[in-house]
């Protein structure tokens, strides 16, 4: 009789550096482009958790600073992220919008 022996983990790497979150960027988009390179790299969510601040910019990064005690987990984290970050951005779009708006028609 053999005795069935679990399969190794696959070991944690960096083959791709996750971009840097930039005022006005999509929290979405940054934010899976995030779990992409972490799921590329094996990071467990733990490492996603204790990683996530190095890409962050410098309002994201203030933010992160007073809040990352409050979370427990990464899933915690990007939902507080995304609550945060997402009306940003779509103020953002929409007071770009206005003004490519005024631009075209300035008589309006």
């Amino acid at each position: 009789m053999s005795i069935a022996v679990p399969a190794p983990l696959p070991r944690e790497r960096v083959l791709a550096t996750p971009r840097l979150h930039s005022p006005g960027e999509d929290p979405i988009a940054w934010l899976s482009h995030f779990d992409l390179v972490s799921q590329g790299n094996n990071w467990p969510p733990t490492t996603q958790f204790n990683t996530v601040g190095l890409y962050l910019g410098l309002n994201a990064l203030h933010w992160f600073k007073e809040k990352h005690s409050t979370w427990t987990t990464f899933d915690d984290f990007k939902k507080a992220f995304r609550a945060k970050f997402l009306i940003h951005a779509f103020t953002a779009k929409a007071r770009a919008a206005a003004q490519a708006f005024r631009q075209e028609f300035p008589d309006r």
